[in-house]
């Protein structure tokens, strides 16, 4: 299927509120790409996902530096992209890994990161990279087979044996939960013990894909740096997260401090890291310092944990 790719053109801003977003540059959350365009008053967004464009939003500075006023850009609706309009949207610097990124906040919680992209890989490739990223990993199945995930290249118990390049199956032009390693497809499911492979198929003429029975549960090999090393290895998206049952996101999100060494009180959270020989806790925990990034990645977690079962998508 051929994939859609959205041609980046940028106007410059002028104006010291807007001296943050001049250059070219995408920004992306975890299924859109936006383009800038803006003036004085009113900084917008022109983009879509990588099936379709019309997707938009605007920005408006408020008195303080970095703070901005989510607009839409649809006269009779509130609908904005990245959030709905009124929504608090910070801008960030994360010095330590060179991240700039945009945090959307609604009621008060952090709902969307919105990411500075500066390469040239287009939309498809950033989701391809964020979908490897929380595959990646040494599994085993419950008859001791091994499985291996490594950034585009896989080993499949005795199906697989050795290592061969996968690629991802496609909806919508969209790459999807499913991985295909010759004339094998497989739907996966990440897990907070390891991931789920189901059989599954490809309806052509609907372009879905169908989930059938399970082929194998796998549990994850532990290397040392917990079961979900990718929310402190890069800047995550509410895309990202919004798959996990609201058990596993707890687990997520204190998995992030854990490493950093807190020391937890909850007995749940004590018991299940005092498990890991990894997990070395400190005697104070105002000791412990994270990232701008990895603290966004607490508080869009936390956000996505809080929001009722019947509003997530």
């Amino acid at each position: 299927m051929k994939k859609i790719l959205i041609a980046l053109a940028l106007v410059l801003v002028c104006g010291s509120a807007f001296s943050q977003f001049k250059g070219k540059h995408m920004w992306m959350t975890g299924d859109l790409v936006f383009i800038m365009n803006g003036s004085e008053d009113n900084l917008t967004f022109m983009g879509g996902s990588c099936h379709e464009g019309g997707y938009r939003f605007g920005l408006k500075p408020t008195e303080t530096a970095g703070i901005y006023t989510l607009t839409s850009l649809d006269e009779d609706s509130d609908y904005a992209s990245i959030g709905k309009a009124g929504d608090i949207v910070k801008y960030v610097y994360d010095t330590k890994n060179a991240w700039h990124f945009l945090e959307v906040f609604h009621n008060g919680l952090l709902s969307e990161i919105v990411f500075r992209y500066d390469d040239d890989d287009n939309l498809y490739d950033k989701m391809i990279f964020d979908q490897m990223a929380q595959m990646n990993g040494e599994y085993v199945d419950e008859k001791g087979q091994k499985y291996l995930f490594d950034y585009g290249d896989c080993i499949l118990g005795n199906l697989v044996p050795t290592k061969t390049s996968f690629k991802f199956g496609e909806e919508y032009d969209t790459p999807s939960n499913i991985i295909v390693v010759g004339n094998n497809s497989f739907f996966y499911d990440i897990t907070l013990s390891g991931m789920e492979l189901y059989n599954a198929s490809y309806d052509e003429s609907n372009d879905y894909w169908s989930k059938g029975s399970l082929y194998a549960r796998l549990k994850f090999i532990d290397k040392g740096e917990g079961r979900f090393p990718w929310t402190s290895m890069m800047l995550i998206n509410r895309s990202m997260v919004r798959g996990f049952d609201k058990k596993t996101l707890r687990i997520m999100r204190n998995e992030i401090l854990a490493r950093k060494g807190y020391s937890f009180t909850s007995k749940d959270l004590k018991d299940y890291f005092s498990s890991k020989d990894w997990y070395k806790p400190v005697e104070d925990n105002s000791t412990i310092n994270l990232s701008l990034g990895e603290q966004a990645a607490v508080e869009l977690i936390k956000s996505e944990e809080t929001t009722p079962d019947s509003e997530r998508y």
